[in-house]
Order: structure tokens, then sequence, then C-alpha cells
């Protein structure tokens, strides 16, 4: 689904440097918000592992 947005993105602009800077824009937020949910997945995560071990003591 990110790869075709990407892909339309440069079709429309291949060439014009405007398109690659809309690229760069597009995909640096995507990484930012692909790094946000890997974050909270992370402390979901270890508030599960104390709250196991916490029952399992």
């Amino acid at each position: 689904m990110l790869l075709t947005r990407i892909g339309s993105y440069a079709a429309q602009g291949v060439n014009s440097q405007r398109g690659s800077y809309v690229i760069r824009i597009y995909y640096r937020k995507e990484m930012a918000a692909t790094e946000n949910s890997l974050r909270i997945v992370r402390v979901l995560y270890q508030v599960a592992k104390q709250i196991l071990t916490a029952l399992v003591e």
C-alpha cells in the first residue's frame, strides 16, 4: 500500500525536483508513524511482561 502510493508520487514527478521533495517528506512522515507505533507496541509489551512476572511471583 505504501509502495503503491510512493510509486504514484514518483510517476507524477519523476524528473521534477518538487516530486522527489514530496516523496521524501511523505516517506519521512510514514517512517515516523511506523517508529511511533513500534514504540507503543514495545511499551505495551514491557508493561504486559511486568504484569505477568508480578502474577507469577
